[in-house]
């Protein structure tokens, strides 16, 4: 049996991870930035591009998630991952970002603070950023390019232009940093989405048989998102018996029978 995606995404909190037209090695933690497929969000139900086939199914837009009364109970094996209940939902907001500049400090390895006047940054032999971070300067003994980085010009802390090493391959949409496709071969990977959609950035599958046994709980594409198809779609996939809108769902809690929480309970309802 293969796992809801939706199970997955109340762990995350977010999204999806294989990054596209990156290939330097500081991205390997980078996020997925092809088309989430069946993910708990419902797709649009539209005319799928091969078959003519409708994605709705049965259901009535019921997904298995998990309710918690307080944080304590959004540990994990009793450890403390950093989600915290809201409105009866973990969350963890963790791998989530504001802007462009955020992905840029996360893919950067920036973690050290800094401040105007400060020292902070002398033992790295870095400079601190107009961001309150200290980064490893261009043109020294290491090329940026070496460590898969390049030049960025930016100003320090005080508002002087300086060149650092940055990456700056990442994108923040929709709350995820995103690597953007820039062809089909950067796709190449992902054999449920192999069609990279230069508008977006996105990996996107073209037609149905790319969903089909590629990616459990899909069986056709519809605007270029793999999505169920049926009721027996979601046969293979855990919390799910019925397909709504494009994505595998729940007709009843007793459905709902795994969990990612330790002190959560499992109600089917619509996110």
């Amino acid at each position: 049996m293969q796992r809801n995606p939706l199970f997955f995404l109340l762990l995350a909190g977010a999204l999806v991870s294989v990054g596209c037209g990156d290939d330097d090695p500081v991205t390997d933690a980078g996020t997925d930035s092809s088309t989430p497929t069946d993910s708990g969000t419902p797709t649009d139900s539209g005319t799928p591009t091969d078959s003519g086939t409708d994605s709705g199914g049965g259901g009535g837009g019921d997904f298995c998630m998990e309710e918690c009364t307080d944080t304590a109970d959004c540990t994990i094996g009793s450890a403390d991952i950093g989600a915290t209940c809201e409105s009866g939902r973990c969350v963890n907001s963790a791998g989530g970002c504001a802007d462009d500049d955020a992905c840029m400090v996360t893919f950067s390895g920036w973690t050290t603070a800094c401040t105007s006047g400060g020292t902070e940054c002398d033992a790295l032999a870095q400079v601190c950023t107009s961001l309150g971070l200290c980064a490893m300067p261009a043109g020294g003994a290491v090329a940026c390019d070496a460590i898969g980085m390049a030049d960025h010009m930016m100003t320090d802390i005080d508002g002087g232009d300086i060149t650092v090493c940055a990456n700056t391959n990442y994108e923040c949409l929709s709350g995820a940093c995103v690597d953007p496709c820039e062809a089909d071969a950067d796709c190449s990977a992902l054999a449920f989405a192999p069609v990279c959609n230069t508008d977006t950035g996105l990996c996107e599958c073209d037609m149905d048989s790319q969903c089909a046994g590629n990616l459990p709980g899909t069986s056709v594409c519809v605007d270029g998102n793999c999505a169920c198809g049926a009721d027996t779609d979601c046969d293979a996939v855990d919390n799910a018996d019925v397909c709504n809108s494009g994505a595998c769902g729940c007709s009843d809690v007793a459905i709902c029978t795994e969990t990612v929480y330790d002190g959560t309970t499992s109600v089917c309802e619509a996110p």
